[in-house]
């Protein structure tokens, strides 16, 4: 791995920068609740998110009963019932607005890339961050494949000036990695998040953050020679 600058940061949202678990679980259990699905606990749901909503109705509905109709009906219902309240409980993980402004002082780039609808996306971030904070926000579009595609990641590098590889993308989840990987960028996984550590550390980022301020150690003047470093030391 050579030494570089880097110039640009591309975070996931949910589960890297904003739990939002709660919200998400809610506006499901009340679409189950009305087509008399069984519904899930919160804890349920982190292992059906990061896909797309329309992907964690299909988890949620019960194999024996689903249906192409009827996962289309949910979906356009979940849509509906999540954006009539996206932010009751959805906060930022501790750190995550400390270290955004660190990055705005060090004038590094940021973005936002998530599955979840676009303009649904740029509410949460603008209600509980801030759009400000981002030169660029980004969610699923049509016609655009999700991540891993890394399509969306390296359209959201170009619009922040960056090559991919002067880019790194944090992530909470295999996904991010793969993402990550495919653009040409580096992979850098949160262990606060919705994943468990061992798939996260199973799909091999190059660098684990145990905390927020921890992504300053590798963005930063002399952030690449210390990701170098970690890099050799792990293949070691």
């Amino acid at each position: 791995m050579s030494t570089m600058q880097y110039t640009g940061v591309i975070f996931d949202l949910d589960g890297t920068l904003l739990d939002t678990i709660a919200d998400i679980a809610r506006a499901m259990n009340r679409v189950l609740k009305a087509h008399d699905l069984p519904q899930h606990p919160r804890e349920a749901y982190y292992h059906m998110v990061g896909w797309g909503l329309e992907e964690t109705v299909r988890r949620a509905v019960p194999e024996e009963q689903s249906s192409p109709e009827l996962i289309q009906q949910c979906y356009a219902e979940a849509v509906t019932a999540y954006q009539e309240a996206p932010v009751v409980e959805t906060r930022p993980y501790d750190g995550i607005p400390e270290l955004l402004r660190a990055l705005r002082e060090r004038d590094v780039r940021t973005a936002v890339l998530s599955n979840k609808q676009e303009e649904l996306a740029r509410v949460i971030v603008d209600a509980v961050l801030g759009c400000e904070l981002f030169e660029v926000v980004r969610g699923a579009r049509d016609g655009v494949p999700k991540k891993p595609d890394p399509q969306s990641a390296l359209e959201t590098a170009a619009a922040l000036g960056c090559r991919p590889h002067e880019v790194v993308l944090v992530g909470d989840s295999e996904i991010d990695v793969a993402t990550a990987r495919a653009a040409g960028m580096t992979a850098a996984a949160v262990s606060w998040g919705f994943s468990e550590p061992a798939a996260l550390a199973e799909a091999q980022p190059e660098v684990m953050l145990q905390a927020p301020d921890d992504l300053l150690s590798i963005v930063g003047h002399d952030g690449a020679d210390r990701l170098v470093s970690q890099h050799t030391a792990k293949k070691a």
